[in-house]
């Protein structure tokens, strides 16, 4: 469970020092016991990540080739003015597409489920929204369910969203699709 409240998108600010040395995503889902991506919920009794809340925030990436965002297994996340910012790469991202939010469930067994996100903005990455296979190029794996997007902003992004074929019920209304190279929403499969 989470709830990281700030005082707008355009005051409150997390930002991943670039001073670092192993370039890595600013944040990610993990399970009760700090398990990340494929091994979230692989050991018996562990909680999944759940009822995840992000208001009045930005999220901001430093590295060129890294995600903002990466939403594993989660379910029950609302975002509300919440802008992932990403550091842009060249068109195409070179060898490692970004996203600014990556939603990966690794299968069936626990997908990603009941997204909602109002007045986000998603901004200089390869994708603003994606799933992690659609950045692999695999089109098998990731299940997602039930988002809605609300009054959203993409820009400054190659493609707006790129689905997978597991993708189901994504419900977007009200959002806008600014320079934008591409395509504003891919449903691969």
């Amino acid at each position: 469970y989470a709830n990281l409240c700030g005082d707008g998108s355009d005051h409150t600010a997390i930002v991943l020092d670039n001073t670092v040395n192993v370039p890595q995503m600013v944040m990610q889902t993990c399970d009760s016991l700090g398990q990340v991506e494929a091994m979230i919920g692989s050991a018996v009794g562990v909680v999944a990540p759940t009822a995840i809340s992000l208001q009045g925030l930005t999220i901001q990436q430093q590295y060129a080739n890294e995600d903002v965002l990466l939403l594993a297994r989660a379910n029950l996340v609302r975002m509300d003015d919440v802008e992932l910012v990403g550091a842009w790469t060249s068109i195409l991202g070179g060898a490692n597409p970004t996203a600014a939010l990556r939603l990966f469930s690794g299968g069936s067994v626990n997908p990603v489920t009941s997204i909602y996100l109002s007045g986000c903005r998603f901004a200089n990455t390869t994708h603003g929204v994606a799933t992690m296979d659609a950045l692999n190029g695999d089109l098998s794996d990731d299940i997602v369910t039930a988002m809605t997007l609300v009054g959203c902003e993409f820009s400054h992004c190659f493609n707006g969203m790129v689905m997978t074929p597991g993708v189901s019920y994504v419900n977007i209304t009200g959002s806008t699709f600014r320079n934008i190279d591409d395509q504003a929403v891919i449903c691969q499969g």
